[in-house]
């Protein structure tokens, strides 16, 4: 099969984002499960070769098109179709479906089938209405682009919690929609700089979005802080100048100068660092996917503090300590159990590491590999 997966989401800015690492791992591992087949990654216009992509890679920037922020979609729209019958592609696989009209939307209207990878509804679900919201305008584009998976062949998405979720609200046959778990690892130990001096710390890894409930966290830690709590809290953000400011304002607010860290553009051999030299980590979310920070630091042996909603329970297992989503309180006593109970860490810690064999990038992409086969047969 000649295979093009859309690898816009490498560019610099969003290689370290989640949708980043899924695109990069399928191009990595692949290629190394089904050798004969041909790879094609199309990066944007201008963007240099990733050096973590395999040599069975063939990378092809975009053409580059001076339309400012709708470059991307013109792109997509009105040059793809052409890209795709010129390379002769039988799959053409689209990781992730955005809502911003400057990234990579999905293409209408190309000639060799389509997969498309929708990690979850959260734009529409979860910002739709009430207290949460999302910009209006990321909310029409998400939608206009949920429209196009009536061109697609099949549709992935990363947890049955999320399938349930699309099922309900779209118009999509069951038989479309596939779940295929992440995989989940981690650096080797021989290649992971020595843990951080940092003492004992509670880590976040995660957005400043309203989901990921950072405001709640640190409500919670303040909290249990009051109760005797001794450690630190690390929290690994997105490097946005406004947002930070508005963090680092609230933990003075609440008195946290100094036993609060944000950090921000984390290449993965640091955070590897972070997750080894933690003791806790912490996962607020209100709604996720897959919840990927959190399985990943099962990885680490870390003890998970999550918030009791489907997905985590879906995806964690046993290997976690279940609080109440929007209740800081809770979220702090929680902290402080695990932080002084030995015997708990210890039973989370073993049920962690077991339950994240259940997630390998070698079975994701058997798996996508034969969802390729599937849509490039028509059946």
């Amino acid at each position: 099969m000649r295979i093009g997966i859309d690898a816009t989401s490498l560019d610099p800015e969003t290689r370290y984002t989640g949708v980043g690492v899924y695109t990069l791992k399928l191009l990595q591992h692949l290629p190394e499960l089904e050798p004969s087949n041909v790879y094609i990654a199309y990066g944007s216009a201008g963007t240099d070769r990733p050096p973590e992509l395999p040599v069975a890679v063939d990378w092809r920037p975009l053409p580059s098109v001076p339309l400012g922020k709708l470059s991307a979609a013109f792109t997509q729209l009105f040059q793809m179709p052409g890209i795709v019958a010129r390379d002769a592609l039988d799959v053409l696989h689209c990781p992730t479906v955005q809502a911003r009209i400057s990234r990579s939307p999905i293409p209408r209207r190309v000639t060799c089938p389509m997969v498309v990878t929708l990690h979850d509804l959260i734009p529409v679900s979860f910002y739709g209405s009430g207290r949460y919201t999302y910009p209006w305008r990321l909310r029409t584009v998400f939608r206009w682009n949920l429209r196009a998976l009536k061109h697609t062949q099949r549709v992935i998405t990363v947890s049955e919690t999320s399938r349930r979720d699309i099922l309900s609200r779209l118009n999509l046959s069951p038989t479309k929609v596939v779940t295929i778990y992440n995989g989940v690892d981690r650096p080797d130990r021989h290649t992971t700089p020595d843990p951080p001096d940092e003492g004992d710390y509670i880590l976040f890894v995660g957005s400043t979005e309203a989901r990921k409930n950072l405001a709640g966290l640190l409500s919670a830690y303040s909290q249990a802080r009051d109760a005797g709590l001794s450690y630190r809290l690390v929290a690994v953000v997105e490097s946005d100048p406004d947002k930070l400011a508005g963090l680092e304002a609230r933990s003075a607010e609440l008195e946290l100068d100094g036993s609060v860290s944000f950090l921000h553009s984390v290449p993965d051999s640091d955070l590897g660092r972070l997750y080894e030299g933690a003791s806790i980590f912490a996962f607020p979310s209100l709604a996720e996917g897959f919840g990927f920070p959190a399985a990943q630091a099962l990885t680490y042996g870390l003890p998970v503090v999550a918030s009791d909603i489907e997905v985590t329970r879906e995806v964690l297992g046993d290997a976690a300590l279940y609080t109440a989503p929007a209740e800081p309180s809770a979220l702090a006593d929680a902290l402080v159990e695990l932080a002084r109970d030995d015997q708990v860490r210890g039973r989370l810690k073993e049920a962690g590491l077991r339950r994240v064999t259940k997630y390998t990038w070698n079975e994701c992409c058997k798996h996508t590999l034969d969802v390729y086969r599937q849509a490039s047969s028509g059946s």
